[in-house]
């Protein structure tokens, strides 16, 4: 469930996601997301969020650090509350272990 090494959800997902051409996922509760990161690597832009600030900036450093900071980008929100972002927006949704 945890680690470095995307989750099997995720690798699944991002070959649906490249199938249908998606390019643009949102990642709802990110952290410090190996998920995230690994969608970068795999040449997605990803939107993603969190309610924490530290989550947020932890996945912004790893982003830094593998060389993917130019396709991740971070917003701290709680998933509680409505999303501020227009329709179409993104290509995809993805939220492994959110609820």
């Amino acid at each position: 469930m945890y680690g470095e090494q995307p989750s099997e959800p995720a690798v699944h997902n991002a070959a649906a996601f490249r199938a249908v051409g998606a390019r643009e996922v949102l990642k709802l509760g990110a952290g410090h997301s190996r998920d995230a990161l690994y969608f970068t690597r795999e040449d997605f832009t990803v939107l993603a969020t969190d309610f924490s600030p530290l989550g947020a900036a932890q996945l912004r450093e790893a982003a830094t650090v593998q060389g993917t900071a130019d396709r991740v980008t971070t917003a701290v929100h709680n998933v509680r509350e409505p999303f501020p972002l227009p329709d179409a927006s993104v290509d995809t949704v993805f939220a492994q272990m959110l609820l």
